[in-house]
């Protein structure tokens, strides 16, 4: 594949992957927003199982996704896939031929490349954790987990912590960004999602409905 055809399809799969994992990050600002309302305002304790029924799904759904975006295989869209082929393909010969970034050194960027790999490499443990849980329990029936307690196994042998989760996300989009910045000098629009004043809303009328609910009965 020539170097254009590479350039066009690598372009493709940083919108693809960008979309996806912001469509992810939307899943784990509900979770977030599930658990800072909570801290706040009882209400909705009302339909307790519903919210924590809902936050496992979504929590499992964010797990399995991000997992997706660091494996790196021939077949797959996935960010150390796109990280390795942008470090191949920002030679200074492409540098100077596109005039891109030119208020920049070639040396600069191309570190700025080469450090996300470094990272990458740094982030193999977290990384390995998410693909055991994915691989025997969120993607698979795994014959090695058949109850609670050989997961709950599964799951203290390979801890993913916030932490790790939020990390993850900043790195793939902060790579992501630079890499579509620095070889094709566009830049990525998007606003941080949150969904805390839509949950707010909903424990309002949550409030309204059990105070109407009050008043009911002492009229009866």
């Amino acid at each position: 594949m020539n170097q254009k055809n590479q350039l066009e399809k690598l372009e493709r799969s940083i919108k693809w992957i960008f979309k996806q994992i912001l469509g992810t990050k939307k899943t784990y600002a509900a979770i977030l927003a599930v658990s800072e309302v909570t801290k706040k305002n009882n209400a909705l304790s009302e339909y307790g199982d519903y919210f924590a029924y809902t936050q496992n799904v979504m929590v499992g759904d964010v797990l399995l996704q991000l997992s997706k975006f660091f494996v790196d295989n021939k077949d797959s869209h996935s960010v150390p896939k796109i990280i390795r082929i942008s470090n191949d393909l920002f030679t200074e010969d492409y540098y100077k031929k596109t005039g891109y970034n030119q208020h920049t050194t070639y040396e600069k960027l191309k570190s700025e490349l080469v450090q996300m790999e470094e990272e990458l490499d740094s982030l193999e443990k977290p990384i390995s954790h998410l693909k055991k849980i994915r691989n025997r329990d969120l993607a698979h029936l795994d014959k090695r987990i058949s109850n609670e307690e050989s997961r709950e196994n599964l799951i203290q042998s390979n801890p993913i912590y916030l932490s790790d989760v939020l990390y993850l996300f900043d790195f793939a989009f902060k790579s992501l960004s630079t890499i579509r910045g620095t070889l094709f000098n566009i830049s990525f629009n998007f606003q941080e999602p949150s969904y805390i004043y839509e949950l707010e809303k909903i424990a309002e009328l949550i409030e309204k409905e059990k105070s109407i609910k009050k008043d009911q009965k002492e009229v009866i």
